[in-house]
């Protein structure tokens, strides 16, 4: 609110694409790890069509529909959708971007129509590239969880694992008592997530309340929130990556509430005080 005040129409525009410079480069930059970690290829978006570097021989999608099958999910292709619901999906998902406060407040800051139109296309070609790259982002944490907790003895469990179980937001209950983790299809709780009473203790004691284990053999509990947050450390990559996530998060808020604010503020001073 500070900034926008002092800085006006200008201002926000200016400190938008710093923004944006921040989001797209924390956002690309572990996905770029990621496809050269399991594809040797630099550009996400083609990283996910290529060849894994494991010698399997197998490409990402095919990888990503072997293994979720293997642990009773759908496949990764495989579509639980009609054509036509899909179809509407995207539709509303074009619509939707076109309509965002980021690109609407475009308008606001250009003198003629013509470079409102071309700063209208930039802003949605920026996005697209953002867009684009999520796709990936989601194929590779897949492989990356399922390759970092399936089968591992909870006491081996990577160390982000106990991290983002004191969030609430990872949970693990040993149903068969075998000291594993066992990931698979299904909740491990009913309801939508875990309550924890008292938190973690340092071996990962814990006590659920309220809340029942379910009949599955799905053993673990994750919010899918974290994921682009927890990819850092679910790859291993350096800390600074991680860092620049969270920079990137609080870039995109700041940059949604600048946006939402200039749309507030031109309809009052339009609709009521004109």
């Amino acid at each position: 609110f500070f900034y926008a005040v002092l800085g006006g129409m200008k201002g926000i525009t200016y400190t938008q694409v710093a923004q944006y410079c921040v989001l797209i480069f924390a956002f690309m930059v572990p996905a770029v790890f990621l496809s050269i970690m399991w594809t040797d290829n630099p550009i996400p978006q083609l990283g996910l069509g290529s060849q894994l570097n494991d010698g399997s021989g197998l490409t990402v999608l095919q990888k990503l529909d072997q293994v979720p099958v293997d642990l009773g999910f759908h496949a990764y292709t495989g579509s639980i959708r009609s054509t036509l619901d899909t179809l509407m999906i995207i539709v509303t998902l074009m619509i939707g971007t076109a309509g965002l406060p980021h690109v609407i407040v475009r308008f606001f800051t250009v003198p003629k129509v013509s470079d409102a139109r071309l700063s209208a296309g930039y802003a949605l070609l920026f996005i697209a590239v953002i867009y684009t790259t999520i796709p990936a982002v989601a194929g590779f944490s897949r492989l990356n969880l399922t390759d970092s907790v399936n089968e591992v003895a909870y006491q081996d469990a990577p160390e982000w694992v106990g991290k983002w179980e004191s969030t609430g937001l990872i949970a693990w209950q040993d149903k068969n008592e075998d000291g594993l983790i066992n990931y698979s299809a299904g909740k491990p709780f009913e309801g939508s997530r875990p309550i924890f009473s008292n938190g973690f203790g340092s071996q990962g004691e814990r006590e659920i309340k309220n809340t029942p284990i379910s009949d599955n053999s799905n053993e673990v509990y994750i919010d899918r929130d974290i994921m682009v947050l927890a990819n850092p450390e679910i790859a291993r990559l350096p800390a600074w990556v991680m860092a620049l996530v969270a920079a990137g998060g609080l870039a995109a808020a700041l940059s949604t509430a600048a946006g939402l604010l200039l749309v507030i503020s031109s309809s009052i001073s339009h609709d009521l005080l004109k």
